[in-house]
């Protein structure tokens, strides 16, 4: 998996991030290949080929303090 890969604003739109996602779809092409991709790169990715089809959720939760019981 590569997870978490963004590009730095001025160096954006320069074909960066479609070169590296399909360096890595292409490694084996018969493995299907999924993304979790932010609100600004959805349009990259339909460029390039990739469907919608379900969605994520994540979720988090602040540590609990050493000492401090739930």
């Amino acid at each position: 998996g590569v997870y978490g890969v963004s590009t730095l604003p001025e160096a954006r739109r320069r074909g960066y991030a479609a070169a590296m996602t399909w360096a890595a779809v292409s490694a084996d092409p018969s493995i299907p290949s999924v993304l979790q991709p932010s609100e600004t790169a959805r349009s990259l990715y339909a460029r390039l080929g990739f469907e919608g089809f379900t969605t994520f959720r994540s979720w988090a939760r602040a540590p609990i303090s050493a000492g401090v019981s739930s």
